[in-house]
């Protein structure tokens, strides 16, 4: 019997998929909130998100991370944690929430991302899957419950809430996230 890579191999309450297939990185869409969803299969208190980064932002670092529950509201997110991908670990970018959040076993959430370099630098790279779009991941899913998706354009900030029924599938990015 091959047992599979789960989140708790790597220290992690949750991830969205093996960090192993996260193999390249893509500036992310400045002013674009994009959506990773997390099945927390046991009750949790998730106090930070993880990514992986390939290459590094430029110009002013401004970006943020939080959770969003299933019904679009958001429940935590974090200062800025830009500096952290101008020169990333490219394994370990931890991005702290501002109040750790407890979530019951059975639900989910989706983590966000939300970058906004300015002086026309380079837009944080973390790293996503590269044999598989973010459609093809979110086979059989409604934009509602999409394993990947973006929900909203020209955001400075996080917004307090999304309309998951407006989430786009099409031209998001399966980019990976741990929690811990």
């Amino acid at each position: 019997m091959t047992l599979s890579w789960i989140p708790a191999d790597n220290g992690l309450l949750a991830a969205n998929y093996d960090m192993q297939a996260a193999s390249v990185g893509t500036p992310i869409t400045a002013g674009t909130v994009f959506l990773m969803k997390l099945q927390i299969r046991f009750a949790m208190t998730i106090s930070a998100l993880r990514f992986q980064a390939i290459g590094s932002a430029s110009g002013t670092d401004n970006v943020v991370v939080g959770l969003y529950s299933p019904a679009g509201v958001l429940l935590t997110g974090s200062g800025n944690v830009g500096a952290q991908f101008v020169t990333p670990n490219q394994a370990n970018i931890s991005c702290p929430l501002t109040t750790p959040q407890s979530l019951a076993a059975g639900t989910w959430v989706w983590a966000a991302i939300l970058s906004n370099q300015g002086g026309g630098g380079t837009q944080a790279q973390p790293q996503r899957a590269f044999s598989a779009s973010a459609a093809t991941r979110s086979l059989n899913l409604t934009p509602a419950t999409a394993r990947f998706a973006i929900n909203g354009t020209g955001q400075t900030a996080l917004p307090l809430s999304i309309t998951p029924a407006s989430n786009i599938i099409s031209g998001s990015l399966d980019i990976w996230v741990g929690a811990t």
